[in-house]
């Protein structure tokens, strides 16, 4: 048995929820949760503020498969959709920081090397943290 010939691709919403209405809705229900839980977003009614700006943003969907591609589970991220924004008006105002994992490597090799103690984050919602 091979893998699944496209691993990354994302599906449509619509194609999902015909596949697996309820797995999907309940990782939908996950992401959505985790965004409140560390006030991500505030819901407004009405007009954006004067000096506000309203970023658009998408539901991403994707499968995770492991080694023999086999889908373990079904992944959301709310995604901002950069593709809607203005260059010199608010282009550089979001930023969404990440790692290598040539540099994670190096940093768990220096902890076990120097004995070092180290701390751990919810990495499924870091980017939301820019200060961490």
């Amino acid at each position: 048995m091979g893998a699944p010939i496209a691993l990354f691709n994302a599906i449509k919403l619509d194609q999902a929820l015909r596949e697996d209405a309820p797995s999907w809705i309940k990782a939908i229900f996950k992401e959505f949760l985790l965004l409140k839980r560390i006030y991500t977003y505030t819901i407004i009614r009405g007009r954006v503020l004067e000096g506000r700006l309203l970023l658009l943003s998408k539901l991403v969907l994707k499968y995770k498969y492991n080694t023999k591609g086999e889908v373990i589970r079904k992944k959301v991220r709310l995604c901002i959709r950069g593709d809607k924004q203005t260059p010199d008006i608010d282009y550089f105002k979001t930023f969404a920081s990440i790692i290598r994992y040539d540099t994670f490597r190096f940093l768990m090799a220096k902890v076990v090397v120097e004995d070092l103690k180290l701390d751990y984050i919810n990495v499924e919602t870091v980017f939301l943290n820019p200060p961490l």
